[in-house]
């Protein structure tokens, strides 16, 4: 999601262009199922457990009233267009994992404002009995919203984002009034699944990424980073879960501040909140260990594959990750995080290193046992996760009519999108920026295992406060004026 934009281009296929009238949305639900996990699907479904699970929430916040009708048929014509959010895991002996027609298809439930405010966290989702998808519609009359929970394993964070444009589009038709603009869908080609998890081998002779390809795997099999320190105050994990991040908003000023500062140095505004985020790991850790500067940092990064070829694939995953490594030596210094952060971008972001992780996906699973080794494992593979959505409207397949740069859903404007990554074991957190109403979004999950709330609070506010002083040469008052609406 860190580079939606920069996606690599797109491999030859032997599946022939479909024509106008094969692109109706018909689903031959025989003919699909059933369709084998790729290595990343599965890697998230190992990976899944009750105490981390591989989970993520977004929330849509709205303006104006919910119509009940008209948002459930929204849903159910939307889960048609997405085939994979209405599936479940079937295990199959001697053979991979592969997604089947679930039993029971994502149903809408509805939350009054006092029992979402008092909602605990709901109950872990289990792919093989149920799909990767739980929707909730907050019916408050001053600040409605839509709530999501989607699997990793079944779809990334601008797939979803792209289910939420469509669901919108759908509920905008139904409720839009006379004569108004209403979104129209863009066609569906169900085909395109079969290669969500083939990106990266296609078109590319071994020349090109075999040599990227071995230097990145041993740099990050090699070494190991440091874990987030967890609080010494931390009591056991809260059972609130929605939403399960902590969020900070910050204006179009601080927005143009970043772009700006960005375009001064000739990088791009993500390495810039990339090298911030690495030095807010970095001043954590040494304030939690009095003053002992921490070893080797690594932040995992999605990064999208995503390219022309795919526009009209249904909500998938089509990452890889970026994993950036960054020495005592280099961190100290923004300038040289900064330059290190840009030379990787460069080497990896649309180049065919991109792939290196989900490629050691793909060989780890040939060879038994693999995977599930590496998940189970007592190390850590990344000090934290920072994803950025980039302009959120930009996700969504549909054009909608605007109301002051903000999205007209019929009778509905969105005035908002929160939503974070999952945190997977001795990963600390997981952080998601993105743009929308010219506002800056920032979301930050974190390991209630590790962290309590109030370091969450600490530490998203420790690296704002990097990033406002970075490019305006302010300071904030922790925990004051940047927080989620409620």
């Amino acid at each position: 999601m860190s580079a939606a934009s920069s996606a690599i281009p797109a491999p030859p296929t032997s599946f022939k262009k479909p024509c106008a009238s094969e692109k109706t949305g018909v689903l031959n639900e025989e003919k699909l199922w059933p369709l084998p996990l790729t290595a990343y699907e599965q890697y998230m479904w190992t990976d899944d457990r009750p105490s981390h699970p591989m989970v993520f929430c977004i929330e849509v916040l709205l303006e104006g009233t919910l119509e009940r009708p008209a948002l459930e048929s929204a849903l159910k014509r939307a889960l048609v267009r997405h085939p994979l959010l209405r599936a479940q895991i079937q295990k199959r002996f001697a053979r991979q994992p592969a997604w089947v027609a679930a039993d029971k298809t994502p149903e809408l439930q509805w939350f009054t404002p006092i029992e979402y405010k008092n909602a605990s966290r709901p109950p872990f989702l289990n792919l093989r009995n149920e799909p990767g998808l739980r929707m909730w519609a907050v019916d408050d009359k001053r600040e409605p919203r839509f709530v999501f929970q989607f699997h990793h394993a079944a779809v990334d964070g601008v797939g979803a984002i792209e289910f939420i444009g469509d669901l919108l589009a759908l509920y905008a038709q139904q409720t839009s009034a006379e004569g108004d603009e209403v979104p129209e869908l863009e066609p569906i080609d169900f085909e395109k699944l079969h290669l969500r998890g083939k990106l990266g081998f296609l078109s590319r002779s071994r020349g090109d990424w075999i040599p990227g390809f071995a230097r990145y795997t041993w740099e990050n099999i090699s070494q190991f980073p440091a874990a987030l320190v967890g609080s010494k105050q931390n009591d056991e994990p809260s059972t609130r879960g929605i939403p399960p991040y902590v969020t900070r908003i910050l204006d179009n000023t601080v927005l143009q501040a970043v772009k700006n500062e960005a375009a001064r140095r000739g990088v791009t505004p993500n390495e810039i909140y990339t090298a911030i985020m690495l030095q807010t790991f970095a001043r954590w850790n040494e304030t939690q260990r009095a003053g002992r500067k921490p070893g080797l940092l690594r932040l995992c990064m999605p990064i999208s594959l995503r390219s022309p070829e795919l526009d009209d694939c249904p909500s998938a995953n089509i990452i890889s990750y970026m994993l950036i490594n960054c020495p005592r030596r280099v961190f100290d210094d923004f300038n040289e995080t900064l330059r290190h952060v840009h030379r990787m971008s460069l080497d990896i972001i649309g180049t065919p290193n991109g792939p290196t992780f989900v490629r050691n996906l793909a060989f780890l699973r040939k060879v038994p046992g693999a995977i599930p080794f590496m998940t189970n494992a007592p190390l850590c593979f990344g000090t934290g996760i920072l994803a950025n959505v980039g302009d959120v409207r930009r996700q969504f397949r549909s054009r909608f009519p605007l109301v002051r740069g903000r999205v007209k859903a019929g009778n509905l404007v969105m005035a908002g999108l929160l939503g974070a990554a999952p945190v997977r074991r001795r990963s600390g957190v997981a952080t998601s920026v993105g743009t929308y109403g010219r506002r800056l979004f920032i979301n930050m999950n974190f390991d209630r295992h590790l962290l309590s709330r109030s370091d969450a609070e600490r530490l998203i506010d420790l690296f704002v406060s990097g990033l406002m002083e970075r490019v305006s040469g302010e300071k904030i008052v922790p925990g004051s004026n940047f927080s989620s609406p409620k």
